[in-house]
């Protein structure tokens, strides 16, 4: 089981809404799920109508949740 780790720099983890086989096993979908929780300012978000290479599919998305980052530093 994942532990909360207290980061404090912002964490922002962006998860396809389809890995193929991957996508159907529970314990990935729970450790996604979990991993925001290691900064104290984390965050999940599911991004529609992508895979694996989520720059591909929504590459504004990735630029504007870097962005967001930088500004929250």
């Amino acid at each position: 089981m994942l532990k909360r780790r207290g980061v404090k720099t912002a964490l922002c983890l962006l998860t396809a809404d389809y890995f193929g086989k991957l996508g159907d096993d529970q314990s990935w979908m729970n450790s996604q799920a979990a991993l925001p929780s290691w900064s104290v300012a984390g965050k999940q978000i599911i991004v529609k109508d992508s895979s694996h290479y989520i720059h591909s599919y929504q590459p504004e998305l990735v630029v504007e949740e870097l962005l967001q980052l930088s500004r929250d530093q």
